[in-house]
């Protein structure tokens, strides 16, 4: 494995220096945002934190008042122990309530969304990806600790959304990362992503009657995103290896488990409106130069087209340090795009129109990473 592999997968994955203490906003970045016609009340964001120092926070802004505010976890909740605790990677909203996952506590928090105070924690080990369906959450779990060179098979868990009890589990593929779910199936891509000269490749079908691995279809190396297009078309996401093998997005027809086109790029990060992805794709170019390329397009999800041109103006690209992730207000449009800076210091969330123009920016927490609207 060469050394860049292995600095690159360090500090997507796993990184791991201590932070200082965040600053607080400036006074210059506090938003102003009156008279917001929209149905929702507002966002959260989940801050990953740098993985060792235990520090995941939860941010907030509300549109009614334009005020964002910094962890809120820790204020609604004094009592909890701990707080969120260390790398949080995913949030999402499911009925009344949120539910984070807290990768490296071996947990998923689950919160009241509209308050954001604890009402649960559940432990899964090295829990990845969550999703939803008729009442069920399903989370992906690598198993095994966290560790390169580790080869445990991974599994998808089942939940019950108002007991909080784990149900059925099924063993998929290895280090198993996103799912979707289309026609009474669920769809799981496993990375194998401890094992960089041994990637898995293969996209795990589980039929959710029986809770049982029907299949596995051999798409790429390193698979990650998964998400579907309105026609029922699902799209996979390879990471590639980091090196000399680049990432890809692939298209599988589900009514044939076939795939039907490639697209040639990347997915760092993507969010769906409507018919549109928008994706962040960042690629590391060849030795000797091993130049970083980002790059923000969008996809016709109904030709399964890429669209020419950016989705973000000049001057907001210009800005942005290292982008981590995006988010689309699911009736305004309007663009939320995170930046992770150096990972080791408060990132900066920037806010913008559905035609990429900012509107406003501000401090984070360490590593802003996923966002949920609350309607």
């Amino acid at each position: 494995m060469k050394m860049k592999n292995v600095w690159l997968f360090a500090l997507l994955l796993l990184a791991a220096c201590q932070s200082p203490e965040p600053s607080g906003p400036n006074p210059d970045e506090d938003p102003t945002y009156p008279d917001v016609q929209t149905d929702y009340q507002g966002f959260y964001v989940l801050n990953e934190g740098v993985m060792g120092a235990n520090k995941a926070t939860l941010d907030y802004f509300a549109y009614a008042t334009g005020v964002y505010e910094n962890d809120i976890f820790a204020q609604r909740n004094p009592s909890i122990i701990g707080e969120l605790g260390d790398v949080g990677t995913l949030l999402a909203i499911y009925g009344s309530k949120m539910y984070a996952i807290i990768n490296g506590s071996n947990l998923v928090e689950i919160m009241d969304a509209k308050t954001a105070k604890h009402l649960a924690s559940v432990e899964i080990p090295n829990v990845r990806s969550m999703i939803f369906d008729q009442g069920k959450a399903y989370f992906s779990s690598y198993a095994g600790q966290m560790q390169m060179g580790g080869t445990q098979l991974g599994y998808v868990v089942e939940m019950d959304t108002t007991t909080y009890a784990l149900g059925r589990s099924v063993t998929v593929g290895r280090q198993p990362e996103e799912m979707a779910i289309k026609g009474g199936k669920l769809y799981v891509a496993n990375s194998g992503g401890y094992t960089p000269e041994n990637y898995d490749n293969t996209l795990s079908v589980i039929d959710l009657q029986s809770f049982t691995e029907i299949k596995k279809i051999e798409v790429a190396i390193n698979l990650h995103r998964v998400f579907l297009a309105p026609d029922g078309s699902l799209y996979v996401s390879s990471r590639g290896n980091y090196y000399d093998v680049l990432p890809n997005l692939y298209v599988l027809d589900t009514q044939t488990e076939q795939i039907v086109k490639t697209l040639g790029k990347g997915v760092t990060s993507v969010a769906i409106k409507g018919d549109v992805a928008y994706v962040i794709n960042i690629e590391y170019g060849p030795a000797p130069e091993y130049k970083t390329v980002y790059e923000y397009y969008t996809i016709n999800l109904r030709t399964h087209t890429i669209n020419s041109g950016s989705f973000l103006s000049a001057d907001v690209q210009e800005k942005i340090i290292y982008p981590y992730s995006v988010a689309v207000h699911p009736t305004t449009g309007d663009i939320v795009l995170t930046d992770a800076s150096d990972f080791v210091t408060p990132g900066i969330l920037y806010y913008c129109n559905a035609e990429g123009h900012l509107l406003w920016k501000h401090t984070t927490g360490d590593i802003p990473g996923s966002v949920a609207f609350l309607r």
